[in-house]
């Protein structure tokens, strides 16, 4: 697989003459530009300049003008107008678009300005060209910078631009790019406030028509998208979209004009795209590869495989002898053939490095692609296919399907049917979807070779799989997918044989579209769940989180459906469980509440359990290192001072087993302590024991990925009471919880109300006084008060946004109160979820999502621990005699581990409950 390397650097000063030094400040736009005595390249920043291939400065011009303040960033593009060549330098702040003219060669000729007819002054975000079509005017489409919307120009003689079209109803515009989808043309923008992408049909007149936007609630999920290419291969054009939120969106384009995206990935610790500051493609022999840069210092090299999914090739750090820190521009271009063949990386960014005053560079870097073989997507049907010399990209389609790579470094992509991939020689990678069919690697080179299953489900680390050795290879497992792969040796594998790198590619993100408004993706915000609202008179505060936490990165995850269970036990011990699991993340979890058990002798609060357990998934922290950020925590040394190592044992024997130390067992663990084992270690000596882990296992369940979600479900139904007037749809409830327990930060869920029509319908005409009047109204059923009228009236006015305002309501004690009837109306409404019959022996029992029932009956006499009771699940005591709550009431007694119930050789603990969270309607006798 290619690599980068870094070729040279030309950095500002130094060897340059002044004037080249000068034009380099705030470099905001490469340009490559193939020619037949070379490649150019152009430089957009405080000047221009042509480079050559080298990096050796060819030419050297100022913009004309002056301007006042800090003009806009240029960009550069290269258009055909009037049968000449020109590279414009949109940007500035001017009556017009500054040019040149290319002479042989690209060299740079004499300066054009394209007149703006109306000879108003616009700086421009973005521009865009469409070549005239049936000898009609070029188009040019652009998008100016802090304006809304976008304008059509034809260019006519004298360089006049003639304004011919326009949409300025929605809001500012990041970046454009003109598609040409068969025999339609289309104009796709980015707007950063909506996080949507726009596209409209454009005629040869310039007329705009068709209007289409792709939104966050069409799998959409970025936030701030601010950076665009359109790009097409093997007759399928794509829009590539980069997002401040740190993430790429691939998205399939129609000839009609729809938009679906393909794949969303966010940046991870292996790659260095955070925040998105640079993106460039380019087709090189039938394949596509993306670079990516950001705020991480350094670039990703990628390549689009058929179907629209991306695969991480390479990834190269910043470093001393280089200007990739916060790359600003890009560009890309061919070098060499055949085996020959390498993708040249141009790249402007900064040198922290350097003396003061420097400026920045630009670097070249190289990857060596080699000979370029085939990009296929194989059709239905059982395909045998056979690769050549070449780097192959095949993806096999419905049917059982045989794909031999040949000698390349090829890509192997399975698809529906039971498939046999074998690649040959050469570095290859096999890209693995779940399917439920049992597929096969031939020829699998640990070292060599990679396996992408992040298609399959989700997984963190090796141990997360089910990798059983075989005589010949191993069988890797997960979830209901077997993949049997064989060594190119035919020896045995085992999990040892891989690493996480070898099995994980990017992290691919689910896009699948809902029929509610969806959240944006991105790293979520320090925001504690269970944070105190505000009243609605007073504006919201953050709240940070409790006990050991921090800024967590984003898990993906699933929605579990509504679909109920019974599940019945028998006399033995039974773990009778309705919630959907997360393998990697409870499991992950269970550990961080064991921690927060042993060393603070609590619960976890949400925020603490997400911040940790994410760490510990993406690799930042290790077990060991969180244990020692929790010893090392303030409200451990609050708690418990400064103990010696007997009081430190001590204090873990309380909290883990509940009891004193014995002398042997103390002194065995200080001796150890004072041997040289780390504190952190002896807390996981105890947390992970066998013994604590099946004591705390009900205390776990009640703190899983889904136990999460259901901390979310009142937060979301009042959301949908106070943005849109309505109950939620089931569907809908499920989705928008499932994505907070993600790490959805709640105000951006906010926003994806606030930006539906229904919203915008009710509220959109209204100025400040009367949108917060009107909130009064819809959510707390009055008029407001006269101070928090005022008081939320002069927020907003002080910039404040309406979705902060609809926040503060939806979470305030007195809406909050005023729901909660028919939250709990709602979710009982359908009936029952799951019912959960724990029959005889010793029983934990999860019912998760939605309103479940317990069932405990008297002649089995079973001890039963109910890990996760909701305000809206039923508790069902059959047998006991009992006739009224006020019976069953009598039985119950608050405990330290929650609510316990006895009677009659029964007992029941609920986990963490208190006796006011018990209402009569809850239980049934």
């Amino acid at each position: 697989m290619a690599q980068l390397r870094h070729v040279t650097t030309q950095f500002a000063g130094g060897a340059l003459a002044p004037a080249g030094a000068a034009q380099m400040v705030g470099i905001s736009a490469l340009r490559a530009w193939p020619a037949e005595g070379g490649l150019h390249l152009y430089s957009a920043g405080s000047g221009l300049l042509g480079w050559s291939a080298g990096l050796g400065i060819t030419a050297v011009q100022g913009y004309a003008g002056s301007y006042s303040g800090l003009p806009a960033p240029r960009r550069l593009l290269a258009a055909e107008i009037g049968g000449e060549d020109l590279l414009l330098v949109p940007g500035g702040g001017a009556a017009g678009i500054e040019g040149w003219r290319l002479g042989a060669g690209g060299a740079l000729a004499e300066r054009v300005s394209l007149r703006y007819g109306d000879g108003a002054a616009r700086a421009l975000a973005d521009l865009a060209v469409r070549p005239g079509q049936g000898g009609g005017a070029v188009l040019l489409v652009g998008a100016v910078l802090q304006g809304s919307g976008i304008e059509v120009w034809q260019a006519g003689s004298g360089g006049v631009l003639r304004a011919v079209a326009a949409a300025r109803d929605i809001g500012p515009i990041s970046a454009l790019a003109v598609a040409e989808l068969g025999a339609q043309g289309r104009v796709l923008a980015l707007s950063p406030g909506e996080n949507s992408l726009y596209s409209w049909e454009i005629f040869p007149s310039g007329a705009l028509g068709d209007m289409r936007q792709l939104r966050v609630y069409d799998g959409l999920f970025l936030d701030t998208p601010s950076l665009l290419e359109v790009t097409r291969v093997a007759g399928q054009s794509y829009a590539l979209i980069g997002a401040g939120s740190g993430h790429l969106a691939v998205v399939a384009l129609a000839a009609e004009g729809g938009m679906r995206v393909t794949d969303l990935v966010g940046d991870d610790l292996d790659t260095r795209f955070a925040g998105v500051t640079a993106l460039a493609s380019l087709t090189v022999d039938g394949q596509l590869y993306l670079v990516a840069g950001g705020r991480d210092d350094g670039l990703s090299l990628l390549t689009l495989l058929p179907g629209g999914r991306l695969l991480h090739l390479a990834t190269l750090a910043d470093d001393a002898g280089m200007a990739l820190s916060d790359p600003a521009a890009l560009a890309l271009a061919r070098s060499g053939r055949g085996a020959g063949t390498a993708l040249e990386v141009y790249v402007a960014g900064g040198w922290p490095e350097g003396p003061p005053g420097a400026g920045g560079g630009i670097s070249l870097l190289r990857a060596e692609l080699g000979q370029i073989g085939a990009r296929l997507q194989l059709g239905a049907g059982a395909d045998i296919w056979q690769g050549g010399v070449g780097n192959d990209q095949v993806a096999g389609g419905a049917g059982d399907d045989t794909l031999r790579g040949g000698a390349g470094d090829d890509v192997l992509i399975d698809g529906p049917g039971r498939d046999r991939l074998h690649g040959g020689a050469g570095a290859d990678v096999f890209v693995i979807g779940g399917d439920g069919e049992l597929d096969r690697i031939d020829d699998f080179e640990p070292g060599v070779d990679r396996i992408d299953l992040s298609a399959m489900g989700r997984f963190y680390t090796v141990a997360a799989l089910t990798i059983t050795p075989s005589s010949t290879g191993a069988r890797i497992k997960i979830g209901g997918d077997v993949l049997q792969v064989r060594s190119a040796a035919g020896t045995p594998l085992s999990a040892a044989d891989f690493d996480i790198g070898d099995l994980r590619d990017l992290w691919h993100l689910d896009t699948s579209p809902i029929p509610e408004p969806q959240p944006v993706e991105e790293v979520p915000e320090e925001e504690e769940p269970g944070s105190e609202p505000e009243p609605p008179d007073e504006p919201p505060e953050e709240s940070p989180g409790e006990g050991p936490g921090g800024s967590p990165g984003e898990t993906p995850g699933g929605t579990p459906t509504a679909a109920g269970s019974l599940l019945l036990g028998g006399p033995g011990d039974d773990v009778l469980s309705g919630a959907v699991s997360d393998p990697g993340f409870d499991a992950v979890a269970a550990s961080v509440y064991r921690l927060y058990r042993a060393t603070l002798d609590r619960a976890p609060d949400a925020t603490g359990l997400w911040n940790w357990s994410t760490r510990l998934l993406s690799g930042e922290r290790d077990l060991v290192s969180v244990a020692a950020g929790f010893t090392g925590a303030p409200e451990f040394r609050q708690t418990y001072g400064a103990p010696d190592d007997a009081g430190f044992v001590t204090l873990l024997y309380r909290n883990v087993l509940g009891r004193e130390p014995e002398p042997q067992g103390l002194g065995n663990w200080t001796a150890r302590l004072e041997a040289g084992l780390s504190r952190e270690r002896v807390v996981l000596g105890f947390s992970e024991s066998p013994e604590f882990i099946a004591a705390s296992a009900a205390g776990a369940a009640g703190h899983s990925r889904e136990a999460l979600q259901q901390g979310w479900v009142d937060d979301v139904f009042r959301l949908y009471q106070a943005v849109l007037d309505r109950a939620p749809d089931l569907p809908g409830l499920l989705n928008w919880s499932a994505r907070l327990a993600q790490g959805r930060p709640f105000l951006e869920v906010v926003e994806g109300f606030t930006a539906s029509a229904e919203f915008r319908q009710s509220y959109g005409a209204l100025d400040a006084a009367g949108f917060v009047a009107q909130l009064y109204r819809n959510v707390l059923g009055r008029e407001g008060d006269a101070p928090g009228q005022a008081n939320w009236t002069a927020r907003l006015e002080a910039g404040m946004t309406r979705a902060e305002v609809v926040r503060g309501f939806s979470q305030s004690a007195e809406f909050t109160a005023r729901s909660a009837p028919d939250l709990l109306a709602f979710l009982r409404g359908p009936g029952e979820d799951d019912l959960l019959d724990g029959d005889g022996g010793a029983n934990l029992l999860v019912g998760g999502m939605l309103s479940d029932r317990f069932v405990f009956r008297a002649e089995a006499r079973g001890t039963h621990v109910v890990a996760d009771l909701e305000r809206w699940d039923l508790l069902v005591f059959e047998g006991f005699g009992f006739g009224s709550a006020a019976e069953v009431r009598a039985h119950l007694e608050q405990g330290e581990q929650g609510v316990a119930f006895s009677a009659q050789g029964s007992s029941v603990t609920l986990q963490g409950v208190l006796q006011s969270d018990i209402h009569d309607d809850m239980l049934l006798v």
